[in-house]
């Protein structure tokens, strides 16, 4: 059997995907130009900011820093008021504290200079509520008109829905297809029925599978994580509840097992790997095998 979408290493220099023989329709070469062009500015805009909230975070570190030694500067000359011979012992220690202390306040008042007569600006992340620049990034309005006119021209239905496709390496394994690692890619791909046809649609091409094809919804159980989590009801709320998914701290998320639709195609067996949340989409789009 081969994999939709994933790529078979026993050949380690193999990178074909295994899609070909369902390819429909693909892009224009102007189009993912475009589409290029638009990803690299967005993705140099999003550097800037990445950079500049990395600029602020330092600057708050060192201004949290710079107060702590301040704060143990003032408990210092407390106890050395109440204690002549200290002054005499550590004098050098007080004459550096004495001039970091004229720092200090001279750094507080060109501060407060600075932030009075600084024009408005925008918000940062933080004041944001924590938005980062790549949550911008994946929704900036010119990267979504791009996949729009993408989509427009390959076809897709309005009803079509967003589907998470499972995409990784495999190699085979006393005869098994077996995943060289265990955390996957999840790639949202537009999914709708045409006809006896199931089209996929991506940022490249328009793939369909025909239903009549249809042999079979296999089920692979093991300890698998997905490199990301991309839908906005986190995985453990919602409709996602009931799959016991859990996200660690790096952003990956737990899951113990997948589905994989297999299908015929000249004399070939291949196989369709999602996700088990994506299982009910799927049955409603199209008659699927028991």
């Amino acid at each position: 059997m081969k994999l939709l979408f994933c790529i078979n290493k026993d050949n380690r220099k193999n990178e074909d995907n295994n899609s070909a023989p369902f390819r429909a329709a693909s892009v224009s070469e102007e189009l993912l130009a475009k589409y290029d062009e638009v990803t690299d500015l967005v993705a140099e805009e999003y550097s800037e900011k990445e950079n500049a909230l990395d600029d602020e975070r330092r600057r708050k570190r060192m201004g949290r820093m710079m107060t702590l030694l301040e704060v143990v500067s003032l408990l210092y000359f407390s106890t050395i008021l109440f204690d002549s011979s200290s002054l005499r012992q550590y004098f050098a220690l007080t004459v550096i504290l004495i001039g970091y202390n004229i720092f200090f306040i001279g750094r507080l008042l060109y501060k407060r200079l600075k932030k009075k007569n600084a024009p408005p600006s925008e918000d940062t992340a933080e004041e944001k509520g924590g938005e980062e620049p790549l949550d911008d990034f994946l929704s900036d309005p010119r990267v979504k008109a791009v996949e729009d006119k993408i989509h427009a021209s390959l076809g897709v239905k309005a009803d079509a829905r967003a589907v998470d496709v499972l995409c990784f390496e495999y190699v085979t394994k006393d005869g098994e297809l077996t995943p060289k690692d265990t955390c996957f890619t999840s790639v949202e791909i537009k999914m709708y029925a045409d006809g006896d046809r199931l089209c996929l649609v991506d940022l490249e091409a328009r793939y369909e599978l025909p239903v009549s094809s249809f042999r079979s919804v296999k089920t692979v159980r093991g300890e698998f994580l997905l490199d990301a989590w991309n839908k906005a009801t986190p995985c453990g709320e919602g409709e996602y509840r009931l799959y016991g998914m859990e996200q660690n701290k790096d952003g990956e998320v737990s899951f113990s097992l997948y589905h994989v639709l297999t299908l015929q195609r000249d004399g070939e067996e291949y196989g369709l790997c999602i996700p088990a949340y994506e299982l009910p989409v799927l049955r409603d789009l199209v008659p699927l095998p028991e």
